[in-house]
Parts: structure tokens; sequence; C-alpha cells
């Protein structure tokens, strides 16, 4: 099976001296290997150019999460396409290797994404959320997991995956126009159309991040915006099953156990400002807005990624019952026979397929504005 490897890009060199020796070890090195990069204003290019990659610069204003990756994947003629952001670091000469064969594994696996280690110098926080989103065991997932996972059924992470590229364009490729949460979006598809979603314990890549407050509270407005236009996900998945309040205890036992317990207060702030941000991410999404490739609170940028569909407190997800039986066969059946999940709310419609927002506000068609670097 050839292999491409995408990695979208912006102001990257800090993460380079790490990124690069580890890719060279691999053991399975790509055929191809393409880097985005978002006209970084240091020496990100070139360096990847020296390092023996191809190179396109791109405006930064028409980076788009969906979008610009879409683009990418219609630049490499790879089988399978490994998708990996500047700041995901493979652990050991395996990752790649071990992703592809989990992959494999199945024929109707359509992605498989790998574990998430934090960091050496990782916080409490930022530890405790790679652990409990990326466990040791691998695990399949298909659309007969929703009752049991919810949402988090089409949980997956273009930090570190790898798509079949029969199945990506079978369900139609990455979106044109997401605020972020492509993964999920285009998980959400495979599994409707019958794929399979894989993750892939076995292939490790440190990546995690210390957020501060008003960046968890950014980042779930994005999630906010983002499940508020695309509504049919949780129609077909459900809700989050419990998920948040399973996250909150799992880092106040972090903090007993690294003996922080004077940090009890900063998680429940924490917990608050992820609830109003995601609350009124959705209210957002719900009203008129000139462009809907970035929020007023985060606008998107390439480079690093931030596993915007990760799950909020519990309550935020009933807003919309879930499909079960017989409903979420229909949801199936309908997307293999229109290209579409099948939407109650035919204005829905108009959102999974927005054009990349250009850098003014307005949409346009035009794929990314891409240069040889």
């Amino acid at each position: 099976m050839r292999t491409a490897l995408i990695i979208p890009t912006r102001n990257a060199s800090s993460h380079l001296a790490r990124l690069l020796p580890a890719l060279t070890m691999q053991t399975l090195q790509p055929d191809e290997m393409l880097v985005v990069d978002s006209a970084s204003s240091d020496d990100t290019a070139a360096r990847f150019q020296a390092f023996g990659a191809r190179v396109e610069v791109i405006d930064a204003s028409t980076f788009n999460h969906g979008g610009t990756r879409r683009w990418a994947s219609e630049q490499v003629d790879g089988d399978a396409l490994i998708v990996m952001t500047q700041d995901a670091i493979p652990a050991d000469p395996q990752t790649f290797a071990n992703l592809l064969h989990e992959l494999q594994e199945d024929p109707l696996n359509g992605v498989a994404y790998g574990r998430q280690l934090p960091h050496p110098d990782a916080g409490v926080l930022g530890a405790q959320s790679r652990h409990f989103n990326y466990p040791p065991q691998s695990r399949s997932k298909s659309l007969a997991d929703a009752p049991e996972l919810g949402i988090k059924t089409c949980f997956s992470s273009d930090s570190f995956s790898v798509y079949r590229r029969s199945a990506l364009e079978a369900v139609g490729g990455f979106p044109v126009d997401v605020i972020g949460s492509e993964d999920a979006f285009v998980a959400a598809r495979l599994l409707l159309d019958g794929y399979k979603v894989r993750y892939a314990a076995t292939a490790r890549v440190y990546h995690s991040h210390d957020y501060r407050l008003m960046d968890e509270f950014h980042r779930y407005f994005d999630i906010g915006v983002f499940y508020g236009r695309e509504p049919w996900i949780r129609e077909a998945f459900g809700d989050a099953g419990g998920e948040g309040k399973r996250y909150v205890l799992a880092e106040l036992a972090a903090l007993r156990k690294a003996g922080a317990l004077h940090r009890v207060p900063e998680v429940l702030v924490r917990s608050a400002f992820k609830l109003l941000g995601y609350r009124l991410g959705q209210l957002s999404a719900a009203s008129p807005s000139p462009s809907s490739g970035a929020s007023a609170c985060s606008p998107a940028i390439g480079g690093e990624h931030h596993d915007l569909q990760e799950v909020p407190l519990d309550e935020t997800h009933r807003a919309r019952p879930g499909l079960d039986g017989p409903d979420r066969l229909q949801h199936s059946r309908a997307y293999r026979a229109t290209g579409r999940p099948d939407r109650r709310r035919r204005q829905a419609r108009s959102r999974t397929a927005r054009p990349v927002a250009s850098g003014g506000g307005t949409h346009s068609r035009r794929r990314p504005v891409a240069h040889r670097a």
C-alpha cells in the first residue's frame, strides 16, 4: 500500500528539533511527504525542504481544518494518507508501521488514529487528558457501538491518523469548510456508511497541551459551534453518556495522586468555562453569520490541532435525542444512497458543504492559494 504523509504547519520551528529526527527513524518511510505551510514567519518551510519534503505555502487566511486537508489529499497519490500535526512526535521507530498495520487489519477500517502520550514536560491536567482519551488498548468502533459509546463513537484525531483513501473518497473526502473537528466529521460519515474507526494504541506519538483557562473557553466555544452546525452527528450517535462527569472525576483523581488537591477549585472553574464556551458556541452557530469557517473567539489558522471533538459536560449533548435501531440504519442507508446523512432539517444540509472562507469573510470555492516554497 503506497503511503503519503501530510503535515499542515504554521511556525513549527520549535517542534522540528524533535519531529524531524523522529520521522527519520521510522521503519516505514512514506512514499511521499507533503507539508502545507500557512505562510510561516520562521524557517519551517526551509527546514522541511532541506529534509526532503515537498512544501506548498498557502496564504494563512485561506487555511481551513477541513478544506486545507482536503486540498492536500488531492495533491498526493497514496492509497493510505497519514495525517499528522507539527507538534505530534512519533514515540518510537514503529509508530508509522503500527498505525498502517492496524488500519489494514480489517478492510472495513476507514481510518485509524494513534495513541497520544503526554509530552515529558506536560502538567498534571494536560497529561490526564491524554490518559483519559487514549487508553493502552486498541479498539475498533462501528455504528453498532453507538448505543454504548454515544457521540464518542466518532471520536478520532487528525493529530495523528491514517485514512484509507478509497474509504475517504467514498464518503466525500474531508469537509470543505469546518471550524475544526474535521476528523470527527469524517469518522461519523465513515461509520454511517458502514466503515469502522480504529483506535490504534500500538501507534504512539507524544502530543499534549497545557491549556490556559481562556484557551479552554475558546476551544469549547469552537466545539459548540461545530456541533451546532452539524446537528446530524448528535442525531445519529446520541449524547455523551456521562463522559463529562467521568472526565472531571478522573481529573480530581489525578490531582489527588499528584498531591495537588489545592487545584480542585481550578478544575471546577475550568469545567464551568468549558460548559459556558460550549453553550455560547451553540448559540453562535444558530445565529446568522457572514463566515462559517472560523469563530470570533478562535480563528482557524494552520498548524496545531486541538481535538475539538472532545466531549464537554454531560448535559450539553442532550439537546436532541440520538437515533436508535432502525433510525440509525435509515441514516446509514440514506447516506450510502445520497452521499449525505438523512437530515430532517434541510437547512443543516447546506452547513456540511460550505466553501472555504476567504480572508475577507466572504465565501469562495477556490482552493487554498498555494505556491512551491
